[in-house]
């Protein structure tokens, strides 16, 4: 193997190297995005779920409430 050979050789791993690195980095990056979807859901059920707790508090008293 000669010196340009060994050159591509190298540059060639490092190349496929940069390709994985930047796949991982999109696959952390989408799941990235879910996880903030997930967060907002979340979230978006708390704040429901306090709506609703604070509509049950102001119902008349008359109003039967199921457990």
């Amino acid at each position: 193997m000669n010196l340009l050979d060994a050159m591509l050789c190298v540059g060639g791993v490092a190349f496929q190297e940069k390709e994985a690195a930047s796949t991982y980095i999109a696959t952390l990056d989408n799941d990235l995005d879910d996880f903030g979807k997930k967060v907002l859901m979340l979230t978006q059920e708390k704040e429901a779920a306090v709506e609703l707790d604070i509509l049950v508090d102001v119902l008349p008293s008359s109003v039967s409430r199921r457990p």
